[in-house]
């Protein structure tokens, strides 16, 4: 179990920092791409929202009743130079595509973000009160039966 679990972030990393995909929906159309598993599944009952805290950083708040595996979202209108993981996501895998503007937030040990709100990701860019954050992709951990 864990084993395909670390098998589908890495195919999910490897796909979204490729730039072949522009988002998440793109990328499950494809023959390879990662199908929801037993254990997992994206939720609607979560949300992102970007909110600028200096004058070269913006933070990624989520919202989010259960419990989050990972985060897929594209980020539009700056030049993004870094993106640092949080308290929420200490121990994840942050990558930023500076391609098609694609972030990943995974865990690759399981882990994952607990229900609450506040900051997962901070980016640091040109401008932060311009941060636009689309195509939003939350993976939940789903209750076993």
């Amino acid at each position: 179990m864990r084993r395909n679990i670390l098998a589908a972030v890495f195919m999910i990393v490897s796909i979204s920092l490729s730039g072949n995909w522009a988002s998440a929906d793109q990328a499950s159309q494809h023959p390879k791409a990662v199908k929801e598993s037993k254990n997992t599944a994206s939720v609607q009952t979560s949300h992102l929202k970007a909110v600028k805290v200096s004058k070269n950083s913006a933070n990624v708040l989520l919202a989010n009743k259960v419990p989050v595996r990972g985060l897929q979202f594209t980020v539009t209108g700056v030049k993004v130079s870094e993106i640092r993981t949080t308290k929420r996501t200490k121990g994840f895998l942050a990558k930023f595509n500076d391609k098609n503007g694609t972030v990943l937030v995974v865990s690759a040990s399981a882990a994952s973000i607990e229900p609450g709100m506040g900051s997962v990701l901070e980016i640091v860019c040109d401008k932060p009160e311009a941060v636009i954050i689309t195509n939003e992709k939350i993976v939940a951990v789903q209750k076993q039966k």
